[in-house]
């Protein structure tokens, strides 16, 4: 049990007090529990993933006015529809179109650090 992740508390009350269809019901928690871990674990390794290879992009600049050719892998790119007008409201609006965006996606469990690229 505690290779499943279970603290010595929660091993000892399963095997003095629970029936196995209790056990049943804790493992059954902790999975879903562990997976849910899994899940945020696997968007923050893809997170800090993103970041160095754009800090390894950032690296690599050549000097201003330098021709070089770039490889640029295959992007996705993410739309989102709004109610706000960019041309009519400018600055202003698109400002509110991002803050609409990030809610969005907190609302929706989208990973934020998709958020920090927005607009670019």
């Amino acid at each position: 049990m505690k290779i499943c992740g279970m603290t010595l508390e929660q091993i000892h009350k399963q095997l003095t007090q629970s029936s196995q269809e209790d056990l049943y019901k804790s493992l059954m928690e902790q999975d879903k529990k562990l997976s849910e871990e899994i899940k945020q674990l696997t968007r923050s390794l893809c997170t800090i993933r993103r970041f160095t290879s754009n800090l390894s992009r950032l690296n690599s600049i050549p000097p201003i006015g330098k021709i070089v050719y770039e490889y640029l892998p295959e992007r996705r790119i993410d739309t989102f529809t709004s109610d706000i007008d960019f041309f009519e409201k400018g600055y202003s609006g698109y400002e509110k179109m991002l803050r609409e965006f990030k809610s969005y996606m907190i609302k929706n469990g989208l990973p934020l650090s998709y958020f920090f690229n927005a607009g670019t």
